[in-house]
């Protein structure tokens, strides 16, 4: 499997049995944009910085909570929400978990809050989650951590924090990534199967995509 962080909170996740995207950006965030295909999207709420599905080429899009299968792929979304205050600020957001190749990927959207021990059982067992850091729109780099050792993920690939393609007011990587023990990757991209993901849980960072 390779997983290519586009930038913010959008991947491109290329398996074998398929390709997702989650949460495509629209061009005010200031990521590159270019039409891609994918056989699944994924859409975990409605702001213009993950619901932009014009440039995919889209077989689905999933947008709201519920379990689907797709070309033998499991998706299950799960309800939560953008904020503390249980939707009353920025709303609803649907964490999405992907069964493919083996492997259980969780895309936690714009996750605004801890979770407790009954959202940590229902979304199970993970091997790679996709955690936002960057704080002031949604969990920061401490609360990550923190969820990070309740759902003990093999790797965490930190998403949605500050570059310089963005003037989006969070933070960058750096603090995640000093708490965490984590590293920055150079380049977009990394690859992994369910052999290769053993040990402690591995934390990084990747570099956004450039055409």
């Amino acid at each position: 499997m390779k997983l290519t962080w586009l930038g913010h909170a959008c991947f491109e996740i290329a398996a074998e049995q398929a390709v997702v995207i989650t949460d495509p950006y629209d061009a005010s965030v200031g990521y590159p944009i270019a039409m891609r295909r994918a056989d699944i999207v994924t859409v975990s709420h409605e702001h213009f910085d993950h619901n932009d599905t014009s440039w995919v080429d889209a077989g689905a899009v999933y947008r709201e909570p519920g379990q689907y299968e797709r070309g033998g792929v499991q998706i299950h979304g799960i309800p939560s929400y953008h904020d503390r205050l249980r939707g009353q600020k920025r709303g609803e957001n649907v964490i999405f978990k992907l069964a493919l190749d083996g492997l259980r990927v969780c895309h936690l959207g714009d996750l605004g809050h801890r979770i407790d021990e009954a959202l940590t059982r229902t979304i199970g067992l993970v091997d790679v989650l996709l955690i936002p850091i960057g704080g002031v729109y949604t969990i920061d780099g401490q609360e990550a951590l923190e969820i990070c050792r309740m759902i003990e993920p093999r790797l965490v690939v930190a998403m949605h924090f500050r570059t310089p393609a963005t003037q989006i007011p969070i933070a960058d990587e750096r603090q995640f990534l000093k708490i965490s023990g984590g590293e920055k990757i150079s380049g977009c991209s990394i690859k992994f199967d369910r052999h290769s993901l053993k040990g402690p849980t591995r934390f990084v960072a990747l570099d956004y995509f450039r055409p």
